[in-house]
């Protein structure tokens, strides 16, 4: 059977569910599944563990969907292993777009990284939704517009030349719902009898639906909390979402003759401490709406001009809670709907007032120095010693130059106006320019400048020799040399000793990070391309996409930090009903 439990938001849906599960169990149950977002397993885990203690709590299996495919996997032996990454998969379909540049016409294009990101989107939806390269050709025929039948036979091809690329190496956790899928169908005993509730989702993709259609067939009882006004109807916009859900939930179970019970209606607010905080949750969205008459106490409304006065505000009040109401920082948090817009001034702002802060979000990796480094490295082979990539190259601090060769070699450049070939032979000149005569001091200048591009130019130019015709295999090998030779290793010690002394350890263990993910990542891209014959330019495409692909995110400096975040990576840690 089926039963719904509804209310809006904080009514104590969840409450609810734990107190049915704290009876069942407590009255003998065994049976008990919980299904919740990945991201709120633990804590649903930790609540049941404060509920039911050590012993009681084992009786209740909390999955989301992927722990759901984990724990069956490992019930059934079917553990994927090799297990593909977001930079390698987009390294593959890169590859699938070169393998197929003949055949196609609207995505053949040379500069291919939009066109890998947007496929690579496409590839995530065909999976949620369960659309085969077969449907998207049967699409095609039936459809008028040229342009757009091309386009579906072209994806399908493509995703079908990535598959065969997958499949040779890879298992994809896109897939890992459709394994689920047919595990849960050949296993007739996995989840039967079982009492399944499921709470904090608002809707459900294709596959993530079809799971559940097998469950509802399997467990002995299904309980299924949703975000919906009890009293509303389809024409309630604000739980468009969850309405839609809720429909299509009952048209399933009527499907399979699932015998759906009358659902439970939750109507008091549980969750707010304060009235405020539930008249305004209650009103805001909606048409019609009953003015709150008594002065705010706990909320607080500011209309600003511009994201410049909206941040200070935000400053001036997170010092005034500080300092007028005794609050630590780490007791505050500022969400935003979407952080992009405010870096550069609300970080700015924070920093005028004083006030310690952490942004809950990715960084970029390439402007770091080790990837700095590799990236001119590839710029100057590729695009034949360009004097700006050069003085990239050596101001990243990770080669064996020091600031004196470093300066010598720049004034001398921009003194003879050097790039390209010209850096690639031995500095003759005068250093000061069109001089009469050398002084001791032109000639120790001289001296210190070409010492640097000897340091650098001559390794570059042997590597890039070397690896002309080699596979990516091979490459990597040779490039991680170059490294050795340029003595980055040993620049990358001195300079996180050199930051420790300065007391900026956060920014010194960085340095480390940031290179075990580079050797990760080169890793990866010898796995994904082998023993691939690779140009230069090819090889390093294929390696920027990998590092493109890697979440860096910065430690917090201190525990006493204000967090900036945003209303989704909130969700995305803890729902609650």
């Amino acid at each position: 059977m089926l039963r719904f439990i509804i209310g809006t938001g904080g009514t104590g849906k969840t409450a609810y569910i734990h107190n049915q599960i704290k009876e069942a169990v407590c009255g003998g149950e065994r049976g008990v599944v919980m299904l919740v977002p990945d991201q709120s397993s633990f804590e649903t885990e930790k609540a049941f563990l404060e509920l039911l203690g050590a012993r009681l709590c084992r009786s209740v299996e909390v999955f989301g969907f992927d722990g759901m495919c984990r724990h069956v996997f490992a019930q059934t032996r079917n553990t994927p292993v090799n297990v593909i990454d977001n930079g390698t998969r987009a390294v593959l379909m890169s590859i699938a777009l070169e393998q197929l540049s003949e055949k196609l016409t609207l995505f053949k294009t040379k500069r291919n990284r939009a066109v890998v990101d947007m496929l690579l989107g496409t590839l995530s939806e065909c999976k949620k939704s369960g659309v085969t390269p077969d449907m998207l050709r049967g699409a095609a025929e039936n459809i008028t517009d040229q342009t757009l039948s091309t386009k579906l036979c072209e994806t399908a091809l493509v995703l079908e030349t990535f598959e065969a690329l997958l499949s040779q190496s890879y298992v994809d956790p896109l897939d890992n719902l459709s394994r689920l899928k047919n595990i849960l169908l050949e296993n007739q005993n996995l989840f039967f009898n079982k009492v399944l509730y499921i709470d904090a989702f608002s809707g459900f993709t294709k596959m993530q639906l079809d799971i559940l259609r097998i469950l509802l067939d399997r467990c002995r009882e299904v309980n299924i909390a949703l975000t919906l006004d009890p009293d509303g109807d389809d024409t309630d916009e604000v739980f468009k979402v969850s309405r839609a859900t809720y429909n299509q939930l009952k048209q399933l179970a009527k499907a399979d003759f699932v015998d759906i019970k009358a659902p439970v209606k939750l109507y008091e607010p549980v969750r707010f401490s304060n009235k405020e905080l539930y008249a305004m949750e209650k009103g805001v969205f909606r048409h019609d709406v009953e003015p709150y008459e008594a002065t705010p106490q706990n909320i607080v409304l500011y209309n600003a001009t511009d994201l410049y006065n909206e941040c200070e505000f935000v400053a001036r009040r997170i010092r005034q809670l500080v300092i007028n109401e005794g609050l630590l920082y780490n007791d505050i948090s500022v969400i935003c709907r979407d952080d992009k817009a405010y870096r550069g001034i609300l970080d700015v702002m924070l920093e005028k007032y004083d006030i310690p802060y952490f942004i809950d979000s990715h960084r970029d990796i390439t402007v770091k120095p080790v990837i700095r480094l590799v990236n001119s490295i590839f710029r100057l082979i590729t695009d034949g010693f360009l004097r700006e990539d050069v003085l990239s190259l050596l101001k990243t601090g990770l080669t064996a130059c020091s600031d004196s060769e470093i300066t010598a070699f720049e004034s001398y450049v921009y003194v003879w106006n050097l790039s390209g070939k010209r850096l690639c032979e031995p500095f003759t000149q005068n250093p000061r320019g069109y001089a009469e005569a050398f002084t001791d001091a032109d000639t120790q200048n001289l001296q210190t400048a070409e010492a640097a591009r000897t340091k650098i130019i001559l390794p570059l130019l042997a590597f890039r020799q070397a690896i002309a015709g080699k596979t990516g295999r091979e490459i990597t090998r040779l490039l991680y040399e170059l490294l050795e030779a340029l003595e980055v290793p040993d620049a990358l010690r001195n300079m996180y000793d050199a930051l420790q002394k300065d007391d900026v350890s956060d920014i010194s263990a960085e340095q480390i990070r940031v290179w075990g993910l580079l050797m990760d990542a080169l890793d990866k891209t010898v796995a994904a391309v082998g023993d691939m014959t690779l140009s230069a330019e090819r090889y390093f495409e294929l390696l920027t996409i990998q590092i493109s692909n890697i979440e860096f995110s910065r430690i917090p400096q201190t525990l006493d930090c204000v967090t900036i975040t945003t209303a989704q990576r909130v969700r995305a840690t803890k729902q609650k009903a």
